[in-house]
């Protein structure tokens, strides 16, 4: 048999080294994408989480909006914050609290002064729930 000479031309093929090398670049491209998924899904869980927080807090603050714009309605006609079931304290002031669902409940602390009323005290208050989801180790 004859060799030809393209033949010869050609050293021989060693693709072990190169298959190993890819094989490893891969398996790494595999686990960086797996790791960036996770990190994607948990941030968007986050944001979920920061936007329900968001809306209750707003849905509380208009609340507390629609209460002031009662009680100007009831100054307006001669009433007291007492017909809207505010609580006189001893410093001259009023005090409501008023129930904002999940959100929490909202406090307003108001004085009365000549030309209507200024807000003294404006306080979220929500209900702390420790996360149940989280295995931690309770010791020997």
């Amino acid at each position: 048999m004859h060799k030809t000479e393209f033949s010869q031309a050609l050293p021989p093929l060693r693709a072990g080294m190169l298959t190993l090398l890819l094989t490893v670049a891969m398996i790494c491209l595999a686990v960086l994408s797996v790791l960036s998924l996770e990190t994607a899904q948990a941030d968007l869980r986050l944001a979920d989480r920061a936007a329900l927080g968001l809306t209750q807090t707003v849905e509380a603050d208009n609340r507390g909006q629609e209460f002031l714009a009662q009680l100007d309605k009831t100054l307006d006609v001669g009433g007291s914050p007492a017909d809207l079931g505010a609580v006189a304290d001893e410093n001259g002031g009023w005090n409501i609290q008023l129930d904002c669902g999940e959100a929490g409940s909202l406090s307003i602390g108001f004085v009365l002064e000549e030309d209507g009323w200024r807000v003294t005290l404006w306080q979220l208050q929500r209900p702390w729930q420790p996360d149940q989801q989280l295995d931690l180790w309770t010791g020997p």
